[in-house]
């Protein structure tokens, strides 16, 4: 049986070759850790997005059902529950409108953080506006910044 010899010059090689393998393998994965959490942000702002739209094509559902009414005003005051009791069409607006904003601002009834409501007249029909806080970049920035989803409506 022979046996190998390794010259002086090359004793130690492999383990330097290890060493510089785990050094670009941890660089690779600190990369991928890095995408993953951009992905979890992007995710969660896609599904702000998401849910602000939802939001705004329901109150456009609630306008097109209410034609006769103009949604842009509110009366000030508690507003009947239209579920339990006939309304007319100015008591159902406020409602709809009361309702709408209250789902907005609630995360568990399908709302966003910090949700508000706002339906304004626009030519020929109205625009309601979803806005909502969001979280804002990993950039060492603010907390949260300010998001909006706007929808325009014509009644029926």
């Amino acid at each position: 049986m022979r046996k190998y010899e390794v010259e002086r010059s090359q004793a130690g090689f492999t383990m330097l070759e290890i060493l510089v393998s785990i050094v670009i393998l941890a660089i690779g994965l600190l990369g991928i850790a890095g995408m993953q959490l951009n992905n979890l942000r992007y995710s969660s702002l896609s599904a702000s997005r998401a849910q602000a739209s939802l939001l705004a094509e329901q109150m456009a559902e609630r306008i097109r059902s209410n034609p006769g009414v103009d949604y842009s005003q509110v009366s000030s005051g508690t507003a009947t529950n239209c579920y339990t009791a006939s309304c007319t069409q100015t008591q159902r607006r406020d409602f709809d409108i009361t309702e709408m904003s209250q789902i907005a601002s609630d995360s568990v009834r399908g709302g966003l953080a910090s949700g508000t409501l706002t339906v304004t007249a626009a030519s020929g029909g109205y625009t309601v506006l979803i806005g909502w806080n969001e979280r804002a970049g990993f950039n060492g920035g603010a907390a949260s910044q300010a998001a909006q989803f706007q929808y325009f409506v014509r009644p029926n």
